[in-house]
């Protein structure tokens, strides 16, 4: 099952991990890298505007088998989840991890 996450709403509930941190992000794509490893799943993680809102970095890059997604400029990570669980040929495999409510009742009614 094909995993999907919401990277800083992610961190934002995680107790070992503050999004005021300069490598939260570093920290999370590590233990989705583990993760990965253990269970062998599709693992894609979209953050907010750029590495560290540095708009010129890549947009996605892969990590250890954990595709890795920046939003683009102007651009929230919530649309771009919901785009690609909008282009997915099978919705109902997705596994979307987000707390955030808007995000959890879109890709619901589009079937994931």
């Amino acid at each position: 099952m094909p995993i999907l996450i919401d990277g800083h709403n992610l961190i934002g509930q995680m107790p070992d991990i503050s999004l005021s941190d300069p490598d939260d992000e570093e920290q999370l794509i590590a233990r989705l890298v583990a993760l990965q490893r253990l269970r062998r799943s599709r693992i894609t993680v979209v953050f907010d505007a750029g590495a560290h809102g540095a708009p010129w970095l890549p947009s996605e890059e892969s990590r250890a088998g954990v595709r890795v997604i920046y939003a683009h400029p102007g651009q929230r990570a919530d649309d771009v989840i919901c785009a690609l669980v909008r282009q997915a040929r099978d919705r109902r495999g997705w596994l979307v991890v987000s707390s955030d409510r808007a995000v959890q009742d879109e890709v619901r009614r589009l079937g994931a």
